[in-house]
């Protein structure tokens, strides 16, 4: 197992916050938004890569200078058809109800980042996590910050077109989707409301309707939740797992039995009192699983480990 933290860009002595992780051409990345003072105010965005031989972070960049005189928020990094693509918001007023989504693409020759288009949904609808392919289309989980309900659109062609796919009436927000064949799939959301679990839908019409949206076992203190399937097609659940109202510890749940439980055991892998939050999960292509996490909103911090390594560090869960 291997922890250290990822700085902000030098000089810059703000904020961190929602961070994502990718893995492109077999090395992996990680964005995030930095901000001086108020979360929805002055946020930028920012991008570091972890070198495949130094196993070192390199020093965190701005990616959209061009835009610095606005507020940016909530950045989605991933790999699709040989590129690096990123989703993120612009506020367009003073608060995340007037986000509008972007998009923009990395040139591989020249590894500059495409002047960010507009994507053609509503102000208000947010992000959180990767999309998901399904039957050839990506499908990516957004949220409408005025309602708090979650959408599910599709991406097929132009990168900054989207299409509902369907749509979930609770209020429930901030989905990581994850998928066991091209019909099959589930996703891992927080409710806005007093619950305070980790709520889980699935669906087996590739994401057109949800069924059985419940909560699970897991503690959810109206905190952000990551979730993947892994290779062995287990699923594993990163929240903060306390009946408590704050964010902290930061816990790791496995459940062998695709969501139905996660077997009585949990990690908790970070305990530091502090805020730990909105978790991003990522397994990379030699089976490596990669934790990074909002620490104390000063800096990110990223945990890298095996499959076995989860295992063995699993314990009663104590409640």
């Amino acid at each position: 197992m291997k922890k250290e933290f990822v700085y902000n860009p030098k000089d810059f002595n703000g904020h961190s916050h929602a961070s994502c992780l990718a893995e492109h051409n077999g090395e992996i990345y990680l964005s995030w938004y930095v901000y001086e003072e108020e979360e929805h105010q002055k946020g930028q965005i920012v991008i570091s890569k972890l070198d495949t031989k130094t196993q070192e972070w390199s020093k965190a960049d701005f990616v959209f200078k061009q835009t610095r005189h606005q507020s940016q928020g909530n950045p989605v990094i991933f790999s699709h058809n040989g590129k690096l693509h990123l989703y993120f918001v612009i506020l367009q007023g003073h608060y995340w109800d007037s986000a509008q989504i972007y998009y923009s693409a990395r040139n591989e020759q020249t590894k500059e980042w495409d002047t960010p288009s507009k994507v053609n949904v509503p102000s208000g609808v947010m992000i959180r996590h990767r999309p998901l392919s399904l039957n050839n289309k990506l499908h990516i989980p957004a949220y409408d910050e005025k309602d708090m309900t979650t959408i599910i659109y599709s991406i097929e062609g132009d990168m900054s077109r989207w299409r509902i796919v369907s749509r979930t009436e609770q209020k429930y927000i901030q989905a990581d989707l994850l998928k066991f064949n091209e019909q099959e799939c589930q996703m891992y959301l927080r409710d806005t409301t007093e619950n305070r679990k980790v709520i889980k839908a699935v669906s087996s019409s590739a994401a057109q309707l949800w069924n059985n949206i419940s909560e699970t076992d897991l503690h959810c203190p109206l905190s952000g939740v990551a979730a993947i399937k892994l290779s062995n097609d287990q699923i594993l659940v990163a929240n903060n797992h306390t009946t408590e109202h704050k964010r902290n510890p930061l816990s790791l749940s496995l459940s062998k039995t695709r969501g139905l439980d996660f077997d009585n055991q949990i990690w908790h892998i970070d305990k530091t009192d502090i805020e730990l939050s909105y978790p991003t999960l990522l397994q990379d292509s030699n089976h490596l699983i990669h934790l990074a996490y909002t620490y104390n909103r000063k800096m990110i911090k990223h945990i890298s480990f095996s499959e076995d390594e989860l295992s063995k560090n699993l314990e009663p869960i104590n409640d």
